[in-house]
C-alpha cells in the first residue's frame, strides 16, 4: 500500500468518511504550514508530518 492510500485510510478514520478524507488531502492545512497533505507525501519526512497532523486532528489537538 502506498503512502497516499495509508494516509487516506487514517484520514477516513479521523474524519469519518472517505469523501471528507479525500477533500482534506488536497486542501491546504494550517497545521502543515498551509501546504496540502498530498504535496508532502513524496518523501518520508513529509509523510511523517502529515501522519502527525492526522493524529492531532483525531485527538482534537490543533496548532
Amino acid at each position: 500500500m502506498g503512502r497516499r492510500e495509508q494516509i487516506l485510510k487514517c484520514a477516513e478514520q479521523a474524519l469519518g468518511n472517505r469523501d471528507l478524507a479525500e477533500r482534506w488531502l488536497i486542501k491546504p492545512s494550517a497545521g502543515l504550514d498551509h501546504r496540502s497533505p498530498c504535496s508532502l507525501l513524496a518523501d518520508h519526512l513529509g509523510y511523517g508530518h502529515v501522519r502527525d497532523n492526522l493524529v492531532r486532528l483525531d485527538y482534537g489537538v490543533y496548532q
